[in-house]
């Protein structure tokens, strides 16, 4: 039987690869689970580094409750840590991230974003929208190299479910790690590299315009924000 390669119309083939590689707490059915996955990476992780995550969903656990610092400080006091949502619009950290961050209690909440307080006023580790990059872009983002080795393990995924096709979302950081795979001759997914605003200026001034490239890495479309998300 021969079946259509399939084409995911909108990934976050970067974020995706990354978190591969991170702590899985994706649709996890209880906080107390995500929190016991944060315990068994920081057994293997030296004191300081940072332990990344992504995918958990409050509405699958019981109370249907935000979790807070104390979660995981409990279990990650020496490093510093980061587990996105599933919807990719909350971070939930502990107490060493934000210090990190420079996160106090005072800290004001930035324009399109909120530091959730508890009663007290209190941060409780929870950042939403535009108040995530405080910890995210604090975060050492993998060298290129690395990143294009990181792909080549979700790329071996993606074939095998059959996918053969990305239309990416991703910052420019993604387009070079893209590129790398390609030339080292490993680049097995045709990728449809969409701008987005980080790069959208860059863009505009390089003359570079849509279907740029080639059957295998081009430049698509537009993807930009009016008025937030849900």
């Amino acid at each position: 039987t021969v079946l259509p390669g399939l084409t995911d119309a909108h990934i976050h083939w970067q974020w995706l690869s990354i978190m591969r590689k991170s702590v899985d707490v994706f649709e996890i059915p209880s906080k107390a689970i995500a929190v016991e996955r944060v315990k068994a990476r920081v057994a293997d992780t030296s004191d300081g580094e940072w332990i990344t995550g992504w995918g958990w969903a409050q509405d699958m656990w019981e109370d249907r409750q935000f979790p807070t610092k104390a979660d995981l400080d409990a279990v990650a006091p020496n490093n510093p840590v980061a587990l996105h949502a599933k919807s990719g619009h909350a971070l939930w950290a502990n107490s060493k991230a934000l210090e990190l961050a420079g996160i106090t209690n005072s800290t004001p909440d930035p324009e399109g974003g909120e530091i959730l307080r508890g009663a007290n006023g209190e941060a409780t580790g929870v950042l939403l929208e535009e108040a995530m990059p405080l910890i995210r872009d604090i975060v050492p983002p993998p060298t290129t190299e690395k990143l294009a080795d990181m792909m080549f393990d979700a790329q071996a995924q993606g074939l095998k479910y059959g996918l053969t096709m990305i239309h990416d979302f991703d910052n420019p950081s993604c387009l070079a790690a893209l590129q790398v795979l390609r030339e080292r001759g490993d680049l097995k997914i045709r990728a449809l590299k969409n701008i987005n605003q980080s790069f959208l200026d860059a863009a505009i001034e390089s003359g570079i315009r849509r279907n740029f490239g080639d059957d295998w890495i081009r430049i698509g479309a537009l993807k930009l924000f009016a008025d937030g998300a849900l």
